[in-house]
């Protein structure tokens, strides 16, 4: 498993990941935690796995620009009271799911 060897290996599912740290500065005393995710391609979960893990920024960019939607409907937009109250709903919705799982603090600032 190239340099990563002394490092820890944990597996989530089917995804090994290898934890290292090293010092990357030159002549500074900085430890840097590095990570590297390895994906067996030939398997289709992997291969959406690793698809996942890629865009994963792109994804995040999306769920807030969802909320951010929802956001400005719920401002700007004269809508119903029932309209309103169906937006507010999706809203606190969203970030109830990222809350449960642990992400919302990575979504929403």
């Amino acid at each position: 498993m190239d340099n990563y060897q002394s490092g820890e290996v944990t597996k989530a599912r089917s995804i090994r990941a290898c934890f290292t740290s090293s010092n990357l500065v030159t002549g500074a005393n900085v430890s840097i935690m590095k990570a590297k995710l390895i994906f067996d391609l030939t398997d289709p979960d992997e291969i959406r796995a690793h698809k996942i893990a890629v865009n994963a920024q792109e994804i995040i960019w999306a769920i807030d620009d969802l909320n951010e939607w929802l956001r400005s409907e719920m401002k700007y937009q004269n809508h119903t009271d029932e309209e309103y109250n169906i937006f507010e709903k999706t809203k606190d919705k969203l970030l109830e799911f990222a809350d449960e799982r642990g992400v919302k603090n990575l979504i929403f600032d």
